[in-house]
């Protein structure tokens, strides 16, 4: 997912401004429903993996690291809900470039907290079989 969302966070969403008026609002209900396909199965499995590697590690020494990684799946979580999703409702209403922007600006938080997950969980793989 950190790939993804960084191919979102640079190269998808800035591209939203190019997209003519006259086609927004299909252009933009065309992606909610894509995006969908992607991402929901990817980022439930991480949810899930994530609940299951906290569990099985609630008492070694890694645990600390698991919790961090899990709450920033739960921020991901609470950013996308809660700021993503009623963006791009908003959007699906016609081009608007202030809502654009808003969208690319706050995905930035899903951007770091995912690449902050992925360096813990990398340091974790790297200490496991170091």
């Amino acid at each position: 997912m950190t790939g993804v969302v960084w191919f979102v966070q640079l190269v998808h969403y800035p591209l939203f401004s190019f997209v003519d008026k006259n086609y927004f609002p299909e252009f933009s209900k065309t992606h909610s429903q894509n995006a969908g396909y992607v991402v929901i199965l990817p980022m439930i499995a991480e949810l899930v993996t994530s609940i299951l590697l906290l569990i099985s590690n609630s008492s070694n020494g890694n645990y600390y690291y698991y919790k961090a990684a899990f709450i920033l799946l739960v921020i991901i979580w609470i950013s996308t809900f809660l700021i993503q999703v009623p963006s791009h409702k908003r959007l699906l209403c016609g081009y608007n470039k202030s809502e654009i922007k808003f969208l690319v600006k706050y995905n930035w938080i899903r951007t770091a907290a995912w690449s902050t997950r992925s360096v813990i969980l990398l340091y974790l793989m790297v200490k496991m079989n170091g």
